[in-house]
């Protein structure tokens, strides 16, 4: 029987044909090119040709000029460069016109209207909505601030930002800080938001950074926390507390002695010596000439989150110097805190001081010499000497002549005294009992109290303290499983508790018993 063949089983048949390509042009154009040998030989044949693709030549593109370029003044930003932000569509640029004519409406008091929006317009507002948009921003630009929707607040922040400088941008500036202020416990969401806002409206209308707002915190949700740093020619206090604040690896809130009557101490002092150092110790446009500072660049979109009309859009491009990614001006600033917190510790009666390891001599000069203006010493007042001599007198032994008879009777005197206590206390008892006496228990050291709160295994750091042991010092802190710089705070707090003062200090490498309690230890 003869095979036949299954067509179902032709795959030939299942492929669809494929079309011949097209031809397509080269995308370049061609150009005959000579071939030319060197030497060219002589012959009567015409020359050969070959075609070979040529590329369009391009216009060259010109740079993007900025709309304008300034520098602020701050030595940390350079410059800063606004550039529009070119488009063929306009998008919210009605929201404009419908706020310049909201703002000739009169505001009269009514009624809270709730209201919300993802992207609050003035075209989604009732009548009633918009009656009380209007009297409360009339509220705001008056100083008060009444409960509302968190939409409204929005609203308001997104016609300042798109009026720009129709209006008087520094009033503008003032209203979304205080919007910032007085709503941001209430919304948190303003936190991220107006931290850029703020900073990008003022750079775009070239506005000094508002006073105050870096201790306050904004700063924290802000890309460019070195616009916030106040500048003051004669006040460098706007950049010690943000150094403190955001530079430093090395908290003195968090210290055991800046507490109780001591705090505002080193609230007053440790930004104020940190100021007289910038103010000694900074080259002309420059902070700290001992630390260096990297110059950056930033390129950012302008209001990016915020409704935006098209032609108040702006791109910045910022070059800065930044603090708070230096590495270098962070040891120096955390060093500058430690010595001036050993100052204080030792105007406060403190013993202990903290371990500074590369401070240059000039910031440690500048330290020292704002101390002997700020705090001087003062020298203990002598006791006075009393001048009341009727006073006197009732101390002062009787004036008498000596004599040998008196003194023969007040020696015999004496001695009737001694024989009558003696015929008192040796009269027999009817029973005598031997009592033999106990012995006496062996007298505890001073420290007793203290080494009994230690323990073994702490009293063994602390004797390895007294050689100024640090290899010991770490095995001892490794078998407990803590940091020695732990270990050696669980000892003072609990010498403190005990004796008042703690008795471990830094020594440079390793812990050392401080020299005024080194006698309690000696003998253990």
């Amino acid at each position: 029987m003869a095979d036949i063949k299954d067509d179902f089983w032709d795959i030939d048949k299942l492929v669809p044909k494929k079309e011949k390509p097209k031809y397509i042009p080269p995308r370049h154009d061609t150009e005959a090119v000579e071939i030319i040998s060197d030497p060219p030989a002589v012959t009567d044949e015409p020359p050969t040709f070959i075609y070979r693709a040529v590329p369009p030549s391009c216009p060259t593109e010109k740079p993007e000029e900025p709309l304008f370029e300034y520098s602020p003044a701050s030595p940390l930003i350079s410059s800063v460069r606004v550039f529009g932000r070119h488009n063929n569509f306009n998008y919210y640029e009605q929201f404009c016109t419908d706020a310049l004519r909201i703002r000739e409406l009169t505001p009269e008091p009514c009624e809270h209207e709730a209201y919300f929006s993802y992207v609050p317009q003035f075209v989604q507002l009732s009548p009633s909505q918009l009656r009380w948009y209007v009297y409360f921003r009339s509220c705001v630009l008056a100083g008060q601030y009444p409960k509302t929707d968190f939409s409204y607040i929005l609203l308001l922040i997104f016609e300042i930002i798109n009026l720009g400088d129709r209006v008087d941008v520094t009033e503008g500036q003032r209203v979304l800080c205080e919007l910032w202020l007085h709503y941001r416990e209430e919304y948190s969401r303003l936190d991220r938001h107006l931290g850029e806002w703020i900073c990008d409206y003022s750079l775009i209308h070239r506005l000094p950074p508002p006073v105050g707002f870096c201790d306050l915190g904004i700063a924290e949700y802000s890309t460019l926390k070195e616009f916030y740093v106040y500048y003051d020619e004669n006040d460098s206090c706007g950049y010690a507390n943000a150094l403190i604040r955001y530079c430093s690896a090395y908290d003195y809130r968090k210290s055991k002695f800046a507490k109780g009557d001591a705090l505002p101490l080193f609230d007053r002092h440790v930004p104020g010596a940190l100021a007289h150092v910038l103010k000694v110790c900074s080259e002309p446009g420059h902070i700290l000439s001992a630390a260096g500072l990297d110059d950056n660049l930033i390129t950012r979109d302008a209001y990016n989150g915020a409704l935006c009309a098209s032609a108040v859009r702006r791109r910045l491009e910022i070059s800065y110097f930044s603090f708070s990614r230096s590495h270098e001006l962070r040891f120096i600033v955390a060093d500058v805190i430690k010595y001036t917190e050993n100052k204080l510790r030792a105007a406060i009666g403190v013993k202990s001081r903290l371990g500074v390891y590369s401070l240059p001599d000039n910031i440690q000069s500048a330290i020292d010499a704002y101390f002997a203006e700020a705090m001087p010493s003062v020298p203990r007042p002598r006791k006075k000497e009393r001048t009341d001599e009727a006073y006197e007198k009732l101390y002062d032994a009787p004036q008498t002549e000596l004599s040998v008879t008196n003194a023969a009777k007040i020696e015999d005197a004496s001695w009737r005294v001694t024989e009558m206590l003696v015929e008192a206390f040796d009269e027999p008892s009817e029973e005598t009992v031997e009592v033999k006496p106990e012995p006496a228990a062996p007298s505890e050291p001073e420290d007793s109290s203290l080494a009994a709160a230690l323990g073994e295994e702490k009293m063994a750091f602390v004797r390895a303290a007294l050689e100024e042991n640090a290899a010991e010092e770490g095995r001892i802190a490794r078998e407990l499983g803590l940091m020695v710089d732990a270990l050696a705070d669980e000892i003072n707090d609990i010498a403190a508790d005990i004796m008042g003062d703690i008795i471990l200090e830094d020594a440079g490498g390793a812990y050392a018993v401080i020299e005024d309690y080194r006698g309690i230890f000696e003998n253990e």
